[in-house]
């Protein structure tokens, strides 16, 4: 099963994807730590940002491969991106569940003002960001960081993604 947590800078989606990975007793895979492994950090032109998803798809693919649960994390805020996760990933074959993390503007300014330990998007990004979204319109669940507790949304996740013997 594959699980995609998208969304913009600051909705909680590392926070969320790395607890709901945990109960799905799969693996957590997340853009931002690809590309500090890689050593690229600061460097988002699109010769990067393709290395880095190139990378990101590589180990989800070789995770499913090997019968794993994958959730992974990242902002897929262009609709072209997600078509290419469904191309690439899944060939129609395995379960894919889309989970949009979303979150008030001004609790986000609060989040992304503080450094984060992967992730270097600050406010500006975030508004560059929201103003190239791309609205998914397939299925796919939204949860509201800003309005739920983490345990809330984890166990919509979980009923969303009908698996019913997960571990609390």
């Amino acid at each position: 099963m594959l699980v995609i947590v998208f969304g913009l800078p600051g909705t909680g989606k590392t926070t969320f994807g790395k607890m709901l990975a945990h109960r799905l007793q799969g693996i957590h895979l997340n853009s931002d730590v690809v590309r500090s492994l890689m050593g690229l950090r600061g460097q988002y032109d699109p010769h990067h940002k393709a290395l880095v998803y190139e990378t990101l798809f590589t180990e989800t693919l070789q995770a499913l491969n090997n019968g794993k649960t994958v959730v992974l994390d990242a902002s897929f805020h262009r609709q072209a991106m997600r078509q290419e996760v469904i191309e690439r990933l899944t060939n129609g074959q395995l379960p894919l569940y889309w989970i949009e993390l979303q979150a008030d503007d001004d609790v986000i300014h609060g989040r992304v003002s503080h450094p984060r330990p992967d992730s270097e998007a600050d406010f500006s990004v975030f508004r560059l960001m929201q103003a190239q979204w791309e609205p998914m319109h397939e299925e796919h669940l939204i949860l509201h960081s800003d309005q739920e507790s983490l345990e809330q949304m984890l166990e919509k996740a979980l009923l969303y993604v009908k698996k019913d013997s997960y571990k609390t």
